[in-house]
C-alpha cells in the first residue's frame, strides 16, 4: 500500500494496479473464474472455512491436511493462468477444538454458548500458530507469488460482529471475558478504584437508558463502559491476528478484514462490537478494512453507500475494500436485499456501486455468495470493462476532497440506549439520504477533526457528537472559526462533558442556548407549510430545543411553535441546530448552499463525485442537469447517455433506474 494521487493504492511489484476481486462461493466457480480471466479480471478473493468453524487445515487435533488449498489454488490458476489472490481465512476455532475446550467459548446472556470468545488467550495463541503454519506452507507452495495478502474473519456472519448478535443473544459473559472486563476496569480506573470491581451489565441493563433515548452518565456508568470493553476486546483480537500475518510473511503480504461498521448495525449498534474504528485504523499491520454495501437502500433506484466512515479510512492510509455482494436477477427470487429482476437492472446496480468505488477511491470485491449471481458472458464483460475504468483512472488520479464533511462520533454511541431507535436515525438513515443531496461529501470520525492533514470544508454535519471533552470542544471550535465553515448539530451536540452533563454544555459547543424537554412522541421538525425537514414518526424522549434568540428560526417541532431546526451567523462561522435526526436532503441542499457548497444535481437521484467522475443514478425518469465547475470534456464511460453539453452545464435524459458515468476530461 502506497499513496497514489493523494490516496492509497495497491501496488504489485512497484506497479499500481486495479484494486478489483471477484469472490465467488460455490457453484461452477473455476469455470466463472475462466470466463472472468478472459473478460480480463484475474484477481480472485475466495473463502476458506466458515464464521462458525475453521480448521486452517489443522483438521484433528494431532493432523494437519493443507490439500484443500492445494487443489483450490492449483484448478484456479489452471482455470485462469493469470490469476491473483486475495483469500479469506477462517480463525474461528474448529468444531474439535470448541468441543475440548468449553470454557473458552462466548456466553451470552441467557446462558447459550456461541464459538470462541474473543478473549481467550487460548485461542488466540493456538489457532495464531494454525495460521502461522498454514501461512508457512502457502509461501512454500509453487503458487506462493500469486497470494497478495489475507483476510482473517471471524465473529457473527464472519464480520468480527458479536456472537448471537442479530439472533437476540448478548455476548460476553463468559470466563475469558470476565477477566478481560477485570483487566479492562484496571487498566482504566485503576485496580484499587471502586469502579474497577463492578460486575458486568445484565441484558436489561444494557437495553435500558436512565435518560430514556439517552444515558444517565452516572447511573449508566458501566454500561458505557462495557460498550467500549466489547469494542475494544474485538479491536485487540483483530490487531493480533494481523500482526501473526505479518509475521508469518515477513510484512511483505497484504491484511484486511471486516470491522468499522458504523451504520448498517442500526440500533444494535453498541451491541455489534464495531465502535473502536479509531483503534483499529491506528494499527500498522491493518493494510484495509471492508464490508458489504449498504443493505438499506440498496434496491434500484435507490442510494446505496458505504457503511464505514471512508475518507477516515484513506485519511489514515488504509483502503475501504467494499464486497459488492448484488443480488442479480441471476439470484433466486426472493433472495432480498435490493435483488433486481432483469439484466438491465443488474447492470445499473454494478454501475452505481461502481461510481461508488471509483469517487471514494475505494477497493472492490464482487461477491457471488452463491455461485451463480455473476455468470453469463454479458455480466462477466461488465466486470472487465469495470476493472479496465479503475486501471485506467489511477494514472490520471489527483487529490479530491468534497465541500461538506460528515461527522460520526464512536464513542458518542455509548451514550445512547442499545435498540433505541434514535441509534439508526442518528446513522444509517441520516446517510443514505446524503447521495440525493446533490453535493460531493465525506464522511469521517469525530477525532479525525484533530488531524492536520484533513482538508478544510465548508459545512461540517455533527451526526451525534454527543460526548465531548474540553480539547475536543476547542478543537472542533477552532476549526470551524478557522475556515469560516458552517456546523450543523443534531439531536444532543455536546451534552455529555469531560466532567458532567447538561444543556449549559451544549451551548459550549453550538453557540446556541438550548433546554431539555420531556417528549415521548415524533421527533419531527417541519416548515411553516408542514413540510418535513427533519425526523420521522419516531418516538423520543427527551427532546432539546434551541432557544431562537438572535437566531433564525427555519423549522418548528411538529405541531408546535417551538424552533426545531435554528441557525445563528456567529464571529467568523455559522451554526444550525436541529433537534431532530434525519434532515431531508432539499433542507441539506437549502443549507449546502448557504453554506457556499457546490450543488452539481437538484433533482434527489443518486449522486456520487469527485474530479473525475460524476455519476447519476436516476430515481425517476426525465431531464437531469449535473453543473459542473467549469465547462469541461465529458466521457461517458458506459457510452449510452443522451447528453448534451452547453457550457459547465451537461443535461441528461434519463429513464428510471438508469445509471450514467461520465468521465471528467
Amino acid at each position: 500500500m502506497k499513496p497514489l494521487g493523494g490516496d492509497p493504492a495497491l501496488f504489485v511489484d512497484g506497479k499500481p494496479v486495479a484494486p478489483f476481486f471477484v469472490a465467488i462461493l460455490g457453484g461452477h466457480q473455476h469455470e466463472q473464474q475462466a470466463e472472468l480471466g478472459r473478460a480480463g479480471v484475474h484477481r480472485f478473493s475466495d473463502w476458506f472455512g466458515s464464521s462458525g468453524a475453521s480448521d486452517l487445515g489443522h483438521v484433528t487435533l494431532d493432523h494437519y491436511d493443507y490439500t484443500e488449498f492445494d487443489n483450490y489454488f492449483a484448478e484456479a490458476l489452471e482455470a485462469d493462468p493469470e490469476a491473483y489472490f486475495l483469500p479469506h481465512l477462517g480463525i474461528t476455532p474448529p468444531a474439535w477444538w470448541q468441543q475440548a475446550h468449553p470454557d473458552e467459548l462466548c456466553l451470552y446472556a441467557d446462558g447459550g454458548h456461541g464459538p470462541q470468545s474473543f478473549a481467550s488467550a487460548l485461542w488466540r495463541t493456538e489457532i495464531a500458530e494454525d495460521l502461522r503454519r498454514l501461512i508457512d506452507h502457502l509461501q512454500q507452495a509453487p503458487y506462493a507469488d500469486r497470494i497478495l495478502g489475507y483476510i482473517p474473519f471471524s465473529g457473527y456472519s464472519a464480520e468480527w460482529q458479536s456472537w448471537g448478535l442479530w439472533e437476540n443473544h448478548l455476548a460476553d459473559y463468559g470466563a475469558p471475558a470476565q477477566r478481560a472486563w477485570r483487566r479492562w476496569l484496571s487498566d482504566r480506573y485503576g485496580a484499587d478504584s471502586p469502579l474497577a470491581k463492578v460486575e458486568m451489565p445484565t441484558a436489561e441493563q444494557r437495553h435500558t437508558g436512565g435518560w430514556g433515548a439517552l444515558r444517565d452518565p452516572a447511573a449508566d456508568r458501566t454500561v458505557i463502559d462495557y460498550y467500549q470493553f466489547l469494542a475494544d476486546l474485538t479491536a485487540d483480537a483483530i490487531g493480533h491476528f494481523a500482526r501473526v500475518v505479518k509475521d508469518a510473511t515477513g510484512g511483505r503480504s497484504l491484511c484486511g478484514t471486516y470491522y468499522g461498521y458504523l451504520t448498517q448495525h442500526g440500533p444494535r449498534q453498541q451491541d455489534s462490537s464495531h465502535l473502536a474504528l479509531a483503534k483499529v485504523l491506528a494499527y500498522p499491520d491493518i493494510d484495509f478494512l471492508m464490508s458489504p454495501p449498504l443493505y438499506t437502500d440498496r434496491g434500484i433506484g435507490e442510494t446505496c453507500g458505504f457503511m464505514s466512515a471512508t475518507e477516515s479510512v484513506r485519511l489514515h492510509g488504509k483502503l475501504w475494500l467494499s464486497e459488492a455482494d448484488y443480488r442479480t436477477h441471476l439470484s433466486a427470487p426472493g433472495s432480498g436485499y435490493g435483488r433486481v429482476d432483469t439484466p438491465a437492472d443488474s447492470l445499473a446496480v454494478l454501475w452505481r456501486e461502481m461510481a461508488n468505488v471509483l469517487t471514494r477511491r475505494t477497493a472492490v470485491s464482487h461477491y457471488d455468495m452463491v455461485g451463480g449471481w455473476l455468470a453469463g458472458p454479458e455480466l462477466a464483460s461488465a466486470l472487465g470493462q469495470m476493472r479496465s475504468v479503475v486501471r485506467e483512472s489511477l494514472a490520471r488520479r489527483r487529490p479530491f476532497h468534497g465541500d461538506l464533511a460528515v461527522v460520526l462520533d464512536e464513542r458518542s454511541f455509548t451514550y445512547v440506549t442499545a435498540l433505541h431507535p434514535l441509534t439508526g436515525n442518528l446513522s444509517l438513515y441520516s446517510l443514505i439520504n446524503l447521495p440525493r443531496v446533490g453535493v460531493a461529501w465525506d464522511f469521517y470520525l469525530l477525532d479525525d477533526l484533530a488531524d492536520e492533514r484533513l482538508p478544510a470544508h465548508k459545512l461540517y454535519l455533527f451526526l451525534n457528537a454527543f460526548k465531548l471533552d474540553d480539547s475536543q470542544r476547542a478543537m472542533v471550535r477552532a476549526r470551524l472559526q478557522r475556515e469560516g465553515a458552517t456546523a450543523i448539530w443534531v439531536y444532543a451536540p455536546g451534552l455529555y462533558g469531560e466532567n458532567g452533563s447538561g444543556v449549559d454544555l451544549i451551548r459550549e459547543v453550538t453557540g446556541l442556548a438550548g433546554e431539555r424537554r420531556p417528549w415521548g412522541k415524533p421527533l419531527r421538525v417541519t416548515a411553516a407549510d408542514g413540510t418535513v425537514l427533519a425526523g420521522d414518526d419516531t418516538s423520543v424522549d427527551p427532546v432539546f430545543v434551541a432557544q431562537a434568540q438572535d437566531a433564525e428560526v427555519l423549522g418548528v417541532l411538529a405541531d408546535t411553535d417551538q424552533p426545531g431546526l435554528v441557525r445563528r451567523r456567529a464571529e467568523g462561522w455559522t451554526t444550525v441546530f436541529s433537534s431532530a435526526p434525519k434532515l431531508t436532503p432539499d433542507m441539506l441542499r437549502r443549507l449546502a448552499l448557504d453554506a457556499g457548497c457546490h450543488v452539481y444535481l437538484e433533482t434527489g437521484d443518486a449522486l456520487f463525485v469527485d474530479n473525475q467522475f460524476v455519476c447519476v443514478h436516476a430515481s425517476t425518469a426525465g431531464e437531469k442537469t449535473v453543473t459542473l465547475h467549469q465547462p469541461t470534456k465529458v466521457r461517458d464511460v458506459r457510452g449510452e447517455a443522451r447528453m448534451t453539453l452547453a457550457g459547465a452545464a451537461v443535461g441528461l435524459t434519463m429513464k428510471a433506474h438508469e445509471t450514467v458515468l461520465l468521465e471528467l476530461e
